[in-house]
């Protein structure tokens, strides 16, 4: 708070030239309003801290519904290029036995031979051809071949003869290929699907949005956390238009709860850096008010008095003030 008094000692000099600068009483009163002033400090940086360890946690509840509401759009939505799970296929039906070769018996002169005359009445026929007295096919292995009048001379029949001599190796009867593109492939994976759309993130918040909220802090006379609100607009923003207003608001933030040192910082500041600022004539009154509360009786009053004489252009309104001001401290 050295700088404070400086700051404080050299407005006195500058407003009131022939005001002599008044000596503490005792070192011990010195020492007492030098630990007072970092008590304060101290206070503020603690409020500082809590104000942004609530923002951060708010914003950290924010980010964690974002993450869930992501997490449960990715579980809902079906994964892309994931193969279709493909249905139980029927196994194939096994091939029947082969037949034992009959017993080739032994010759007789008085039996019918078949080979001398396969086109005779009970000669035996080859598997899988058509009885000529019969409309239909013969059912060989489950499947049925076409009937004799549908089949057309010169054309080999679909249901002909099956070779059995495989099967009794073991090895599987060749199944008939189909057209091209007659089944899909039972393992081809389905088109992928869209992506889930991506949650929008929300803008940042303008400089003037960061002032309107600590402005409402202020309205609702949350002296606290308003003042950690200016100072975080004014630590984010330092050259914004509305820097001087924010600096005003946060010296007004000290004054309601009494802490004329810290207002009077503030409102010395505007002094210095925008002299020629709308809020000026006003913060400098604001500086005399907060010297009375540091019992600076005549530094106020001189500071009251620059007010007509440094801003002769001030609202009508704020000079009356003033004038009512120095009669009431007794300048």
């Amino acid at each position: 708070m050295a700088f404070l008094r400086r700051a404080l000692f050299a407005v006195a000099l500058a407003f009131v030239p022939s005001f002599a600068q008044a000596q503490d009483p005792a070192e011990l009163l010195v020492r007492v309003n030098r630990l007072e002033n970092q008590l304060r400090q101290l206070s503020g940086q603690i409020e500082q801290l809590q104000f942004e360890n609530r923002r951060l946690q708010d914003q950290l509840g924010k980010f964690q519904k974002d993450v869930d509401l992501r997490f449960q759009d990715m579980q809902t939505a079906p994964k892309p290029g994931a193969p279709a799970q493909p249905r139980a296929a029927t196994p194939p039906a096994a091939p029947p036995p082969a037949a034992p070769p009959p017993a080739q018996p032994q010759k007789r002169s008085d039996v019918f031979d078949p080979a001398s005359d396969p086109n005779a009445p009970g000669a035996p026929m080859q598997l899988g051809s058509t009885l000529p007295s019969l409309g239909g096919g013969v059912v060989v292995g489950g499947a049925a071949g076409p009937s004799a009048g549908q089949e057309q001379e010169g054309r080999p029949r679909s249901g002909g003869p099956l070779d059995l001599s495989a099967a009794g190796r073991g090895v599987p009867a060749v199944e008939p290929e189909l057209p091209q593109g007659a089944l899909p492939a039972p393992n081809a994976a389905p088109a992928p699907a869209a992506p889930p759309a991506v949650a929008s993130i929300s803008p940042p918040r303008t400089a003037r949005e960061e002032f309107d909220d600590a402005y409402e802090l202020l309205r609702e006379r949350r002296w606290a956390e308003a003042e950690m609100a200016f100072r975080s607009f004014l630590r984010s923003h330092p050259k914004d238009p509305n820097a001087p207003n924010a600096t005003f608001q946060l010296g007004e933030t000290y004054l309601r709860r009494n802490m004329h040192a810290d207002a009077a910082e503030q409102y010395l500041k505007i002094h210095q850096t925008w002299p020629s600022a709308g809020i000026a004539p006003e913060a400098l009154y604001k500086l005399a008010l907060s010297l009375k509360g540091l019992d600076r009786k005549d530094q106020a009053c001189g500071t009251l008095a620059e007010v007509g004489r440094r801003y002769p252009q001030a609202s009508p309104a704020l000079k009356a003030t003033v004038d009512r001001e120095l009669k009431r401290t007794g300048c």
